[in-house]
Parts: C-alpha cells; structure tokens; sequence
C-alpha cells in the first residue's frame, strides 16, 4: 500500500509599487492524496505552477497599482463594474463546484 501525501507550495511577494505604496501578491496551491513515489514530480509541476500564477497576479497587481497612482483610488473604485467583478465570483465558484 502507497502512501498518499498532501502538498501545498506558497509563494508570496512585496513590491514597491511607487508613491509610497507597494502590492503584495500571494499564491498557495494544496495538491491532496499524492502517492509518495510520484512526491518530488509533483512538486516540481506546483512549483513551476505556482510560480507563474505569481507572476500573473504580479502583473495584474501591478496594473492595478498603476492605475490607482494615476487617477486615486477614489476615481478607480468609481470606474468599477461590481456587476462584473460579483458575476465573475459566481461562474468560478460554480466551475470549482463550491
């Protein structure tokens, strides 16, 4: 009988975004019941995962950020479709079956 493990890798991040602000991206994946022989194949694949999913929540982040400093933040919460932004909630909740 195999053992099974759970994974999880975190990466998280502090960047001065400029204007005495800074984003703080953070990703942590949880890989569950992964049989010990495949343990370090898994690994490296939530590794390299996570670490791109870091990179795009830098560079949305970081979009954000920039925005924010042009126009404040005010003025961006403004211009924000929450219509959008609840509907996206609900369609990934679904498709994650939560």
């Amino acid at each position: 009988m195999d053992n099974k493990l759970d994974i999880t890798i975190s990466k998280k991040a502090t960047i001065n975004a400029g204007n005495y602000s800074s984003i703080q991206p953070s990703v942590s994946i949880t890989l569950k019941d992964v049989p010990s022989n495949v343990l370090n194949e898994k690994a490296k694949l939530l590794k390299k995962l996570t670490s791109a999913l870091l990179f795009s929540e830098i560079f949305s982040l970081g979009n954000d950020a920039d925005e924010i400093n042009k126009i404040g933040l005010r003025r961006w919460l403004e211009v924000c479709d929450y219509s959008v932004i609840d509907e996206e909630v609900k369609t990934c909740m679904e498709k994650l079956e939560w």
